[in-house]
C-alpha cells in the first residue's frame, strides 16, 4: 500500500537536514563572533597594557582597567568586525551568485584567517601594544567579510535545499542558530570566575588564554563545516544557472521524494533564467 504520510514527511524532514546542517554550523559561527570578545575589554586592557598597568599589584589593578584609550581601543576592536561585515553584505548578492555552496565555503575562508589573527595576537609585552592592537583589528576586520555574508547566504542555501513541506520550521532554525551562536559565545565567559576587575583577580594563565580559546571556537566550527561541503552539491537554482538542468531535476525530486517536481523545477529554472538574463543587458537599458 501507499506509504504512511508522516513516516514519509520525518524522512524528508531528516533528509533536508543531513543536506543543510553546515549552514547551521556557519550560522552559528556567524553568531558567536558578534560576541566572542564582548566579556572580554578588561582581560585585553589588561593584557594589551591599554591602561598602563602592567607594572601594578592586584589590588591597584582594579581601577586601572578601565581608562579612555582602553575604552577606544576595545571599540575599534569591536566596530572593525561590523565595518568587514558592511563590505561582505555590499557584494553579497554577487558571490552568492557564483554559488550557494560557493558562498559558505568563502566565509569559512575569511573567517579562519581572521579569528586566527585575533585569537594568537601576542599581547602587549611581546610584540608592543599598538602593533597587537592593530593585529586584533585586522582579524575581525577580515573574520566580518565572512560574517556579513552568513546573515543572507545561510538561509538562502537552506531555503533552497529544504523541502516544501518544512522549508518554514528549517529556516526558524537557521535563525535560531545565529542567536544560539552569540549566546553560547557569552555563556563561555562564565568559565572564568576571577574575572578582570574582581577582587580575587590574578593575571593567570586561565584570563590570559581562554578568551584566545574562545576567539579561536570558529576554526573548529568552520572547519568542520568545510569538512562536509567538500561534497555537497550545489542547490537546483544554481544547477540549473549552469545549465544543467537535468541534476537539478534529480535534486528537487531527492529533496520532494517524489518524481513530479514540474512546478519546483519550473520555478527554479525560471529564476535562473531570469537572473542570466539580467548578466546581458547593458547597464543603460537595466537604468
Amino acid at each position: 500500500g501507499d506509504a504512511d504520510p508522516r513516516v514519509t514527511s520525518r524522512r524528508l524532514l531528516c533528509s533536508s537536514l543531513a543536506r543543510v546542517w553546515p549552514a547551521y554550523t556557519i550560522g552559528f559561527t556567524g553568531g558567536f563572533l558578534v560576541s566572542a570578545l564582548d566579556p572580554w575589554e578588561s582581560q585585553l586592557a589588561v593584557q594589551f597594557d591599554w591602561c598602563n598597568s602592567t607594572n601594578l599589584s592586584t589590588a591597584a589593578l582594579a581601577s586601572h582597567l578601565y581608562c579612555r584609550e582602553g575604552s577606544v581601543n576595545f571599540a575599534l576592536v569591536s566596530l572593525s568586525l561590523f565595518l568587514g561585515a558592511i563590505l561582505g553584505c555590499l557584494v553579497n548578492r554577487f558571490v552568492a551568485e557564483v554559488g550557494r555552496v560557493f558562498i559558505l565555503r568563502a566565509i569559512c575562508v575569511f573567517v579562519i584567517p581572521g579569528s586566527l589573527l585575533t585569537g594568537l595576537a601576542p599581547d602587549g609585552r611581546g610584540l608592543g601594544s599598538m602593533n597587537a592592537w592593530g593585529l586584533l583589528i585586522a582579524g575581525r576586520a577580515v573574520a566580518g567579510v565572512g560574517m556579513g555574508w552568513v546573515c543572507v547566504s545561510s538561509p538562502l542555501y537552506v531555503s533552497e535545499l529544504a523541502a516544501t513541506e518544512h522549508r518554514g520550521k528549517l529556516l526558524m532554525v537557521s535563525m535560531l542558530a545565529q542567536s544560539a551562536g552569540s549566546f553560547v559565545a557569552v555563556a563561555l565567559a562564565l568559565a572564568v570566575t576571577a574575572p578582570a576587575g574582581s577582587a580575587d583577580y590574578s593575571n593567570d594563565a586561565l584570563n590570559q588564554w581562554f578568551w584566545r580559546a574562545v576567539v579561536l571556537t570558529p576554526v573548529g566550527l568552520c572547519g568542520l563545516a568545510l569538512a562536509a561541503l567538500s561534497r555537497a552539491t550545489e542547490t537546483p537554482y544554481i544547477l540549473c544557472k549552469r545549465g544543467r538542468q537535468a541534476e537539478a531535476r534529480a535534486l528537487l525530486q531527492q529533496i520532494h521524494g517524489r518524481q513530479d517536481v514540474e512546478a519546483e523545477f519550473s520555478a527554479a529554472d525560471g529564476q535562473a533564467q531570469r537572473a542570466l538574463s539580467k548578466t546581458v543587458i547593458p547597464p543603460e537599458s537595466r537604468l
